[in-house]
């Protein structure tokens, strides 16, 4: 974990702060993506961030993730992440 408390850049780039203002029927993940500049792959690994145990989100935020966990390794895991938070804490070093 990281002695230092502060967030990974890298990491909390990846908790969006997209512009989702848009009407629901306009708003598909391939319009997201061209406001943002980004590829439609991108977005869809976004959008399975939401779905990690509240702790790991806190300690992400609060920099006191594994350090092997970097931004690039939680995006190539991002699409075989399991919905399970404890299997999540496995899989991402937590425990």
């Amino acid at each position: 974990m990281s002695t230092l408390g502060r967030p990974a850049k890298g990491l909390i780039k990846l908790l969006p702060n997209l512009d989702l203002s848009g009407s629901a029927d306009d708003l598909t993940v391939h319009v997201i993506a061209h406001q943002e500049r980004v590829s439609a792959n991108y977005v869809y690994r976004l959008l399975r961030l939401p779905t990690l145990a509240p702790d790991i989100i806190t300690a992400i935020i609060n920099g006191k993730n594994p350090p092997q966990l970097t931004a690039k390794k939680l995006m190539r895991l991002t699409p075989g992440i399991p919905v399970d938070w404890a299997e999540q804490r496995k899989l991402l070093g937590f425990q």
